[in-house]
């Protein structure tokens, strides 16, 4: 069961969900990365309904086109497969998220299964196999790894992952937001698990804080490929016609608007901006209704981090700004170059170092943030400046007096005196 462990950092302090079962190991505070061991002491009540629990799986969500089928109360089964359910660990509208041991291997996975009755089409089942498939052939190091998937001899469908204790990305929001660079550090992660996705044709489609896991050792992982899209796949979009599928606070603008054909890239780069936007700020972009929200997206631009963050450098600003263009040239060529402006602006180590010059794929000139003016030296008395009309005015002036002087001199001598 997972459980609630407070930061014995002073300065952060902030409460942390892991599993019971890594009672007695140290883990890393996913806020401030301050390492402490996991026992008993610290351990805090769980809170009761919580929304997101350790190790969840965030399931597809269904925008338009599906109905919810939540299973209320419904009795977690014994066994799926060769796998021994041990407990629930999430749950949403496509299925259930349940903590597993593999008696084969010897291991835990987290085992998820869809709702009875979800899977009854055959382009469901697709759906559902094809995230197996996605998942499957990704091998990076934020990506959680797919083991296994079938059907058992009950008709269940099941895919089996590997069991992360820990916590949601979006456990960590209700604290408030991140530090700067720790909200840079995990998107710039990401970001280069989406390209090594990207790179392999596999788009994600539903990039979001409940799909991000964070283990014990505060590194964070990308899961649920439940709307993944291989590009150029003569299957590749099974969704039904007139459908939107993902979440409206992260859905680019041409996802929103019901985008013909493959979806791009940088829809990915887009919902990541916004999980960006939102561990820098503590709120998204745009929020409300969803209508509301996707209206909004289409017709205005993103407000500035610093509208609600205002000691947000600059250079970290415009990183996040870019990544949501409303159009998907409008930002970074790929997400691997966003990894890499985040990347450096890290590694400068200067709160307000301007992002990467524009020849390596980030912020063309004209939007990156002037370079900063050099310090005065030290305060010194200065005469005034004075115009060079005035300069020569005053030579010339000197010169006559000179001259005058020197005749009025003369005369004086010439004449004797009496």
């Amino acid at each position: 069961m997972p459980v609630t462990v407070r930061c014995p950092n002073p300065s952060c302090g902030r409460s942390n969900r892991f599993d019971e079962s890594l009672t007695g190991q140290p883990v890393r505070c996913p806020i401030c990365g301050e390492r402490t061991t996991f026992s008993g002491a610290t351990v805090e009540i769980p809170e009761a309904g919580r929304v997101g629990s350790a190790g969840t799986l965030e399931l597809t969500t269904f925008v338009e086109g599906e109905g919810h089928r939540v299973r209320a109360g419904s009795a977690a089964p014994l066994h799926v497969g060769r796998y021994r359910v041990k407990r629930e660990i999430g749950s949403g509208a496509f299925g259930a998220v349940y903590c597993a041991y593999d008696p084969q291997l010897d291991r835990d996975v987290a085992l998820k299964v869809p709702h009875p009755g979800v899977l009854e089409s055959p382009s469901a089942v697709e759906r559902f196999l094809r995230e197996a498939r996605a998942a499957g052939r990704l091998r990076h190091g934020h990506i959680v790894p797919v083991f296994d998937a079938g059907v058992d001899d009950e008709g269940r469908h099941y895919i089996a992952s590997a069991y992360v204790p820990g916590s949601t990305l979006a456990d960590l929001l209700p604290g408030g937001p991140l530090p700067a660079s720790r909200a840079a550090e995990i998107v710039s992660d990401l970001a280069e698990a989406l390209d090594h996705a990207h790179e392999l044709g596999i788009i994600h489609r539903d990039v979001k804080p409940t799909n991000v896991l964070i283990d014990a050792s505060g590194e964070a992982l990308l899961a649920d490929f439940g709307l993944a899209q291989h590009r150029g796949s003569s299957n590749a979009t099974i969704t039904e016609v007139g459908t939107i599928m993902g979440t409206p606070g992260y859905m680019a603008p041409e996802v929103a608007a019901g985008i013909s054909g493959d979806v791009p890239p940088a829809s990915d780069q887009y919902s990541l901006g916004v999980v960006l936007f939102e561990l820098l700020c503590g709120r998204r972009p745009f929020q409300g209704p969803s209508h509301v929200v996707i209206y909004r997206k289409l017709e205005e631009a993103p407000p500035s981090p610093r509208q609600f963050r205002p000691d947000l450098p600059p250079a970290l600003e415009s990183i996040c700004l870019r990544a949501l263009g409303r159009r998907p040239e409008d930002r970074f060529p790929t997400i691997g170059d966003l990894a890499s402006s985040l990347r450096r602006w890290l590694a400068s180590g200067d709160a307000d170092a301007s992002p990467p010059d524009a020849a390596a794929g980030d912020l063309p000139a004209t939007e990156a943030d002037p370079p900063p003016r050099p310090a005065p030296p030290p305060s010194r008395r200065r005469s005034p400046r004075i115009s060079t009309p005035v300069r020569i005015a005053l030579v010339t002036m000197s010169v006559w007096a000179i001259l005058i002087l020197g005749v009025i001199l003369l005369i004086r001598l010439m004449v004797p005196e009496g």
